[in-house]
């Protein structure tokens, strides 16, 4: 009977060396697998962060020059510091460091030029947005027009803006509100005109 019990005992002590055993053995494989858990979700959380940022273009081009011609006519020339592509949340083209547009006619004679600070073309809306110093120069009249932005339609083959311009042409200063004009500069017209100062030229004094 004392054998017996002495039995049971050391059954009971080698179930219990068990159960601490598989316990500490539980709880080595946790230690181990939650640093490549945590691993595993930090890197997944990066990826979710960066893949999901709004702000992050899809390819970037420095010191760019962009050329566009039809059956071998020359149309367009674009030259930019850098040039920003994304996909959302529209696909746009963006121009942070400002570019220059040389236009041309059909005769590939230089038609009219348009720089500035910042651009942005929504690609599928077809519509570019010049910001920031917008200059144009409008070869065929000799006129150079200064405003602050312009949008160019291309599904309407217009360019307009009702942003203040002022144009300049020799001494001839023409103020007004708005600007609107084919895109080949064909009929540019300054909207809402305020007034034409012509600036004469001191006289040089002996």
């Amino acid at each position: 009977m004392l054998w017996q019990v002495s039995h049971k005992r050391n059954n009971t002590s080698r179930v219990a060396r068990r159960q601490r055993l598989h316990v500490v053995c539980y709880y080595t494989f946790l230690l181990t697998l939650l640093p490549v858990v945590f691993a595993s979700c930090r890197n997944d959380i990066e990826k979710i962060d960066f893949f999901g940022r709004k702000d992050m273009p899809l390819q970037t081009i420095d010191t760019a020059r962009i050329v566009r011609s039809s059956e071998g006519r020359l149309q367009i020339v674009m030259t930019a510091p850098r040039i920003e592509q994304y996909s959302t949340p529209e696909r746009r083209t963006v121009y942070p460091q400002g570019f220059t547009l040389h236009c041309y006619d059909n005769a590939r004679k230089p038609s009219f030029l348009i720089k500035a600070k910042y651009g942005v073309q929504l690609d599928d809306k077809q519509t570019m947005e010049a910001r920031g110093d917008v200059v144009i120069i409008d070869y065929n009249s000799g006129d150079t027009s200064y405003l602050d932005h312009i949008i160019w339609d291309q599904n309407d083959q217009r360019i307009f803006s009702d942003a203040p311009i002022r144009s300049v042409n020799g001494q001839r200063v023409t103020i007004g509100d708005g600007f609107e004009s084919d895109d080949q500069f064909i009929h540019p017209q300054i909207l809402h005109q305020r007034g034409t100062v012509v600036i004469n030229e001191e006289e040089e004094i002996d």
